[in-house]
Formats: structure tokens, C-alpha cells, sequence
């Protein structure tokens, strides 16, 4: 597990700068009039990888085993290292390293991965057998307090820092970060719940549950190249935000209807709606952020706007595995009441749900409608997520796209 870990980072260190790195090339060469359909298809070149990569990466963990999962994105990932090399031509004066590196807030970027990380640290032991008044939970928190103060105070002493505080404080920057903070809390809580509950409760095999995404995927797609259709030719973009945030919500409300009995087509077709909203969110939210900033603050303010999105799906699933943890047990504990050795079946059911099928199956059945239960409070606390979004994305101000 160690070694998972540590080239789970590596490998983020640099994914995560992809999707920031690439709009802000696009930024620097398409006028802002035009910049909301070059982000739809962007947009739409992101989703057609999740649409193909959920089943597949699902089918190789059923057959030949997860590694491959990880594995086949060696080959891509060097074709498109070629490409970009071969393809993409962006004229930039040489800078020795020197001068650039003193330039870096190591500082900043310490504190502040220092503070995320704390905080996802005290969802995880949340959701396992400490308690919230447990001196590592206590710790924990205080040491991502202490974190984000810090890291605050830094960036407003630095030369250059990674975080602008008069940007990331200004109203449409902040209220479109925390807009895409709660979305993609809901949209990556649907994402991995949905799939648990199909797996677990329904049944269905790992990649039969992670191709019931596609739908999802597929409305994104839809949504992004609608919405940045819409923008280019209205040249506005606070309806779109304001209709995405509405399709999210219906999206989770109707996902917390679906049952186990549920007939399969609903398992494809209310994932839609929410796919549809999360679309429409990632290009006008973008649009929203970058035409309220002046031209030398729109890379700041759009690696900014990556961090909430960012930091808010690891939020989610961090928050609705603790959720699932904590009431899961509690749920156990009493569906197992008289059970012997009660508290390392609970153990080894929390651990793995492959454990459930190696149970009884009176005690199989007692376990799939604990997590059931689990799981549909989970969906509950994804709409209320949903709505905090919209309550943000209300206040969000409308600035002309046409200026140069």
C-alpha cells in the first residue's frame, strides 16, 4: 500500500497540472468571446476518456487484474507526449533555472498541501474506529488550522505567490470556486457511490457497475459543448451556471430514488441529468472566473479555480466514504446483534465488500441492506451538497466576454 501511494503522487504531481496547464494555453491564443467553445470541446475530449477508461479500467480488474488498470496508461500517455511534442508550438523566451526557481512559493505550496492533506486525513479517521474527540482527530484538525492560517499569511508576504489574495478573495473567483468545490463534492460523491451500490447491493460486477457511468459522462459531454454553444452566442454565462446547478440537483434527487429493484435502464438514465448540470458548470463557471480578472491574473485565477475542483472531489469521496464507514458500522453492529464473532466479520465487511460474498446467505442478506440504508443517506447528503452549490452560484456576477 506504501508504494500505491507514493506513485499515486508522483503520477499527480503531474496530472494535476494538466488540465490547468492546458486552459491556460488556450486562454493565451483564443479571444474571450470564443474561449467557452474551445472549453466545451476540451471538455468533451476529457469525458470521452472517462467514457472509455470506467468500463475498461473495470473490465481489466475483473480479468486480468487492477494492475493492468494502471499499466495501460503507460502507452498512452507516451503517445501523447509525442503529440504534444510534435504538435504544440508555444514561443517562449529562455529563463535561466536559477531565477525561476527562486521564484517558486515552496513555502506556499507546502502549507497549503499540508492543510488539505490534514483535513482529508481527519475524514479518513473519521470513518474508522476513532472517535471525534480522539486526540488524532483533535490534532489532526488543529494542525489543518494552523496549516491554512499559515499558508494565508505567506501568501500575502511572498513576491510571488501561488495563490493571488486579492484574486481568490474577489467575488466571482471565490464564488465560482466554491460553486465547483460543492459540485464536484456531489458529482465525484455520485461517481463513487453509485458504482458501490450497485456492486454491493444490486449485485452487478465492477465493470458492469463503472459502465453504468457512461451516461453520466456522456451528458457532461453534452452540457459542456451546449453550454459553451450557449455562452458564445449569448455571450453570457450566469444562466448556463444557474441551469447547471438545477440539473445537478435534480440529477442527485432522482439518484436517490433508484432501489435495487429498480429496472436497469434507470441505473443509465438518471445518472443524465446530473452529467448534464456538472457540463454546464465546467465551462461557464471557467468563463465566470476568467472574464472578471485582468489578463495577467487569468493563470492564477484559472489554477485557482482547478484547486476547488480539485480539492473538492477528493473532499467528496473522502466525506461520503467516512459517511458510509461511520453509519455502516453503527448499521452492522446492530444487524449482526448475537452474531459470533461479530466484530471481525464488521471488521472484514468494512475493509472489503468482496467479504460479503463469502458470507452466509442470511448474513450476505443483512449486510447488502445495511449498506443500502448507508448508501441512500449518502445520496441525501449529496443533494443538500448540491444545493449549497447553487446557493453560491446565485450570487455570481455577470461581466462582458467581449472585451480583448
Amino acid at each position: 500500500m506504501p508504494q500505491l501511494i507514493i506513485a499515486r503522487v508522483v503520477a499527480g504531481l503531474g496530472g494535476a497540472g494538466l488540465g490547468t496547464l492546458s486552459s491556460i494555453v488556450v486562454s493565451d491564443l483564443v479571444p474571450l468571446s470564443e474561449r467557452s467553445t474551445y472549453n466545451g470541446f476540451a471538455n468533451l475530449v476529457y469525458g470521452f476518456g472517462q467514457v472509455i477508461g470506467a468500463p475498461i479500467g473495470g473490465y481489466l480488474a475483473d480479468s486480468v487484474g487492477w494492475r493492468f488498470a494502471f499499466l495501460i496508461q503507460c502507452p498512452i500517455t507516451l503517445i501523447s507526449l509525442i503529440v504534444i511534442k510534435w504538435k504544440v508550438t508555444i514561443p517562449v523566451s529562455y529563463i535561466s533555472a536559477k531565477p525561476s526557481l527562486r521564484n517558486v512559493d515552496f513555502i506556499g505550496s507546502g502549507l497549503l498541501i499540508v492543510a488539505i492533506v490534514s483535513l482529508l486525513y481527519v475524514l479518513q479517521l473519521v470513518g474508522s474506529d476513532y472517535t471525534l474527540s480522539s486526540p488524532a482527530i483533535t490534532g489532526t484538525i488543529i494542525l489543518s488550522m494552523i496549516s491554512f492560517n499559515l499558508f494565508f499569511y505567506a501568501e500575502s508576504k511572498v513576491k510571488n505567490p501561488i495563490v493571488l489574495l486579492n484574486v481568490i478573495l474577489s467575488r466571482n473567483p471565490l464564488l465560482s470556486g466554491l460553486t465547483n468545490f460543492f459540485g464536484y463534492m456531489g458529482s465525484f460523491a455520485i461517481m463513487f457511490n453509485v458504482p458501490l451500490f450497485l456492486q454491493v447491493v444490486v449485485g452487478e460486477s465492477a465493470s458492469l457497475a463503472g459502465s453504468r457511468l457512461i451516461t453520466y459522462v456522456i451528458g457532461m459531454c453534452f452540457g459542456s459543448l451546449t453550454a459553451g454553444a450557449l455562452i458564445r452566442y449569448t455571450q453570457r454565462y450566469y444562466h448556463t451556471i444557474i441551469s447547471g446547478v438545477l440539473f445537478e440537483i435534480f440529477g442527485s434527487i432522482t439518484i436517490s430514488t433508484l432501489q435495487k429493484s429498480s429496472p436497469s435502464w434507470k441505473y443509465q438514465l438518471y445518472m443524465f441529468p446530473g452529467g448534464i448540470g456538472h457540463g454546464f458548470i465546467l465551462s461557464a463557471s471557467l468563463m465566470a472566473v476568467i472574464s472578471s480578472v485582468g489578463r495577467e491574473e487569468q493563470a492564477k485565477a484559472t489554477s485557482v479555480s482547478y484547486l476547488f475542483r480539485v480539492f473538492g472531489g477528493a473532499f467528496g469521496i473522502s466525506l461520503t466514504a467516512s459517511v458510509n464507514n461511520f453509519f455502516l458500522r453503527n448499521e452492522l453492529n446492530k444487524a449482526f446483534s448475537g452474531i459470533e464473532n461479530k466484530t471481525e466479520l464488521i471488521s472484514s465487511i468494512l475493509n472489503s465488500i468482496s467479504m460479503i460474498n463469502k458470507l452466509p446467505p442470511h448474513l450476505a442478506t443483512l449486510a447488502q441492506n445495511c449498506y443500502d440504508n448507508v448508501i441512500h443517506k449518502t445520496f441525501y447528503l449529496i443533494i443538500l451538497v448540491q444545493i449549497i452549490s447553487a446557493c453560491f452560484a446565485i450570487f455570481i456576477k455577470e461581466y462582458p466576454l467581449s472585451r480583448q
